[in-house]
C-alpha cells in the first residue's frame, strides 16, 4: 500500500510542480480509496505545505507579491461565506456548478484564445474572494486563482511560484485545523516519511517541465488542465453520493 500511496503522491506533486495546481484533485479520489479520507486529507495537507515550501525556496523571486496579499486576504474573507453556504446547500451541487463553469470557461478559451487581458490587479480581490468561497464551500480554491492568473497573462514561471505563495498560508491553516481535529495519526506521518523523496523528485522534474514550456503553450496546457479539473469535479460530485 505504501508504494501505491507514494506513486499517487508523486504523480499529483508532478502535476502541481509543473503547472502550479491540480494535486488535490489528482490525489484525493485515489488516496481516499486506498487509505481513507481521514488519512488522505491530512497527508495531502502536509504534502501541500512541503511542495509549496520547496518550490518557493528556489523561486520566491518570481512571486507577484503585490497581488498575493490581496488574493490571500480576500480569500480569507470568502471562506466563512463558503462554509455557511455549505451548511445550507448540497456540496455536490456546488461542485457541479463550479465544474461546469470552469469547464465552459476553459473550452471557450481553447477555441477563442484571445480574451482581453486584465491590466490592473484590482480584480484580484474578486478572484481571491471566489477562491476562498469555493474553498470553504467545497474545498476547491484553485480554479478562480488559475483563471485570474491566465487573464493577467502570468508567465509559466510566475504562475507556478505565485500560486504556491497563495496556497502556502491556506494549506498551513488547514494543517493546523486537522491537528486540532485529532487527524494527526501515526499512519499519516508514516506515509509522509515514505513520500518525501517522491515529493522532492517530483518538484525537481516539474520545475524542469515548467521552464521548458513556452508561455503560449503553457496557456493552452492551463486551459486543458482546467477542462480536466472541471470534469473531475462533476464526476467526483456524483461519485460521492
Amino acid at each position: 500500500m505504501t508504494v501505491v500511496v507514494c506513486g499517487v503522491v508523486f504523480l499529483a506533486t508532478l502535476v502541481r510542480s509543473s503547472f502550479g495546481f491540480g494535486d488535490a484533485l489528482v490525489a484525493m479520489p485515489l488516496l481516499s480509496l486506498a487509505i481513507g479520507v481521514r488519512t488522505a486529507a491530512p497527508l495531502m495537507a502536509i504534502i501541500s505545505v512541503t511542495t509549496a515550501t520547496t518550490i518557493l525556496v528556489r523561486d520566491w523571486r518570481r512571486v507577484h507579491l503585490s497581488e498575493v496579499w490581496r488574493l490571500v486576504l480576500s480569500a480569507w474573507c470568502g471562506i466563512p461565506l463558503g462554509v455557511w453556504v455549505l451548511t445550507q446547500v448540497d456540496e455536490h451541487w456546488l461542485k457541479r456548478l463550479l465544474g461546469v463553469a470552469v469547464t465552459g470557461f476553459a473550452v471557450y478559451n481553447l477555441r477563442h484564445p484571445e480574451l482581453p487581458e486584465l491590466k490592473s490587479d484590482r480584480s484580484s480581490l474578486l478572484f481571491g474572494f471566489l477562491a476562498g468561497f469555493f474553498g470553504g464551500a467545497c474545498n476547491v480554491q484553485g480554479p478562480p486563482l488559475v483563471i485570474y492568473g491566465s487573464l493577467r497573462r502570468w508567465s509559466a514561471q510566475h504562475f507556478r511560484a505565485t500560486t504556491q505563495a497563495f496556497a502556502l498560508p491556506s494549506a498551513t491553516f488547514l494543517l493546523v485545523m486537522h491537528g486540532m481535529a485529532g487527524l494527526w495519526k501515526p499512519a499519516v506521518f508514516r506515509f509522509y516519511a515514505f513520500c518525501v523523496p517522491a515529493v522532492i523528485v517530483a518538484v525537481l522534474i516539474g520545475r524542469v517541465v515548467n521552464r521548458k514550456v513556452a508561455n503560449r503553450d503553457f496557456v493552452r496546457w492551463i486551459y486543458a488542465m482546467l477542462v480536466f479539473l472541471g470534469l473531475a469535479l462533476v464526476v467526483e460530485s456524483f461519485w460521492q453520493i
